[in-house]
């Protein structure tokens, strides 16, 4: 009895530890939801609720003003969504390797190099504006990036406080011999 009263008595400092440790592991994700949020933001949605591109607030003339204006921000960075390809990211990367075709040209030369096309995504999911943004220096694996891009089906479109908007991806295609 006496070693189960000394076990318990060993026990409670660490019981208290463990919750004051989540309570600062709470506080802390706290703050890193709220810089996400304010990083989502544009600069002058910053400005018109008060805060600085450091994500730290401007000293408000009035508490409950400042109150408000917090509200604000969490309710625009929770009512922004992205563009999101029919099954997450690694179905956009299963995607391309199971589309891309190692181009013929490049063969003989045994060329490797990676392409990144641009592609905007329409209010109602559909995909455009197809451009190579950094080439990988040889016109047939660019080639292949595009035609890989526009080969995408439609996208589930982002939107911003319901409505849909315009949404700019950057893919990568990647070409090594051998595939």
């Amino acid at each position: 009895m006496k070693n189960i009263l000394t076990l318990l008595l060993l026990a409670l400092p660490f019981v208290s530890l463990n919750a004051q440790v989540q309570a600062e592991a709470e506080k802390d994700t706290a703050k890193v939801v709220k810089r996400m949020q304010l990083k989502m933001m544009d600069n002058s949605e910053m400005k018109a609720i008060g805060v600085d591109n450091e994500g730290t607030k401007k000293s408000a003339p009035n508490a409950t003003k400042a109150k408000k204006e917090n509200q604000a921000v969490t309710n625009v960075a929770a009512n922004r969504s992205k563009a999101t390809f029919p099954g997450g990211e690694r179905a956009i990367r299963d995607f391309v390797r199971k589309n891309v075709r190692y181009p013929e040209e490049c063969k003989q030369e045994r060329n490797a190099g990676r392409a990144v096309v641009s592609i905007t995504v329409k209010p109602d999911g559909t995909l455009s504006g197809f451009a190579i943004k950094n080439s990988s220096g040889n016109k047939y694996m660019d080639a292949e990036a595009l035609r890989i891009a526009r080969l995408m089906p439609k996208w589930t479109p982002a939107a911003d406080t319901g409505k849909g908007v315009e949404f700019k991806y950057l893919l990568n295609v990647s070409f090594r011999p051998g595939r």
